[in-house]
């Protein structure tokens, strides 16, 4: 399996954002080292903790953005961010009760993110970009 590492394609042209979704791929990848390396469930679940609040601040700044640059589609965004951290929270607590390989957690997350980076964040991108 792949890990996911920052793309050009990923920029949505927001220096925050861009930051922002760095940062996050980085978490991932320590996710990902922490499955390969055959860590405790502990240790997996500690750095999905942090995946859980990153991303809960992340949506946040996101939100704030599009507010602050009157993005049309802010609340569908939102709503999308609230399912996205659902599932999040769906699969940390499938992973912990042993119900889904870690391994699997990684795939989820390398989705997660790119699904979103590249579909609705790209909508976001072209709306930066046009209010510059």
């Amino acid at each position: 399996m792949e890990i996911v590492s920052w793309k050009e394609s990923y920029s949505v042209g927001n220096e925050q954002i861009d930051h922002e979704h760095m940062v996050f791929i980085d978490i991932i990848g320590r996710v990902h080292e922490a499955v390969i390396k055959r860590k405790s469930m502990d240790d997996v679940k500690r750095i999905m903790d942090e995946l859980e609040k990153y991303a809960s601040f992340h949506f946040i700044s996101e939100e704030n953005i599009m507010i602050d640059s009157a993005f049309p589609d802010v609340a569908e965004h939102k709503k999308e961010h609230e399912k996205l951290l659902n599932s999040l929270n769906e699969k940390i607590i499938e992973i912990i009760s042993g119900y889904k390989d870690s391994t699997e957690l990684v795939s989820f997350l390398i989705d997660w993110f790119v699904i979103h980076t590249t579909s609705l964040d790209l909508k976001l991108s072209k709306h930066l970009a046009s209010v510059v």
